[in-house]
């Protein structure tokens, strides 16, 4: 009981506090406050509309950043090394050394990477979408450079918003 009066005090004591600092703020302060406050607000606003990375990482339409598609990038790298590296055990531990076995190996491998070759080639798309280009740009050799250093199309263009949310 006493316990439960203390905690009664200490929410009282800090509401009056509070109270009292309301008093004591002349008005202009009060309203530097509320302008500062609704600044935050409208900033949390901006950064609310922007989506959230790997949020369709599937789908072929829309724009992702620099950012996203480098981590792609580094994601497929590590999950092919993986997978390899796993099967590779599989191998050692069946104690296979013909080439039979390695070549079904080697074919499991390519089916467990086909959702990873999908979602490097609907991430590229989108890509391509953001400099403002066709998917199809990103069979040309060496463009994986450009999407990963070049600058995207500023505002919207005909693939969606900007994924910047500027």
């Amino acid at each position: 009981m006493d316990n439960e009066n203390q905690i009664v005090k200490n929410e009282s004591t800090e509401l009056s506090e509070v109270n009292r600092e309301k008093v004591l703020l002349d008005p202009e302060e009060m309203e530097r406050r509320e302008k500062r406050i609704s600044d935050m607000e409208s900033t949390f606003e901006l950064k609310s509309n922007k989506r959230p990375m790997f949020s369709a990482p599937f789908s072929f339409d829309g724009r992702i950043r620099r950012m996203e598609y480098g981590l792609t990038m580094l994601i497929l790298y590590a999950i092919s090394m993986a997978v390899g590296f796993i099967l590779g055990l599989v191998l050692v531990a069946c104690g296979a050394g013909d080439a039979v076995d390695s070549q079904g190996t080697t074919l499991l491998f390519y089916i467990l990477m086909i959702p990873a070759f999908w979602f490097h080639i609907a991430q590229g798309a989108k890509r391509c979408h953001d400099r403002g280009n066709s998917g199809w740009y990103q069979i040309i050799p060496f463009y994986a450079l450009i999407l990963i250093f070049g600058e995207g199309e500023k505002g919207p263009n005909r693939y969606g918003e900007n994924p910047k949310g500027e």
